[in-house]
């Protein structure tokens, strides 16, 4: 499995936009989805109901621009989120 790390950026950043670094909950969610968890699992790890947990999960893809979360992996390891 991969590790997390920030990506490096000319420039402050807080969102998932190319070339800004990925906040922290950005990479623990990541970490978590990496893991498998499922979604109630990953609730419970961030102390938060299962629908805040979705919501999160949800903007995540969004912020990746991806449709799945093996494609979300794929995409923050493009961008030097998560190390081979």
């Amino acid at each position: 499995m991969g590790r997390l790390r920030a990506a490096r950026t000319d420039g402050p950043g807080e969102g998932a936009d190319e070339g800004q670094c990925p906040s922290e909950e950005q990479l623990e969610l990541l970490g978590l989805l990496a893991e498998g968890l499922k979604d109630e699992a990953i609730a419970r790890r961030l102390g938060v109901h299962v629908h805040t947990a979705r919501r999160r999960i949800t903007r995540l893809l969004h912020d990746l621009d991806a449709d799945t979360r093996f494609q979300a992996g794929a995409r923050a390891t493009l961008r030097g989120w998560l190390d081979d």
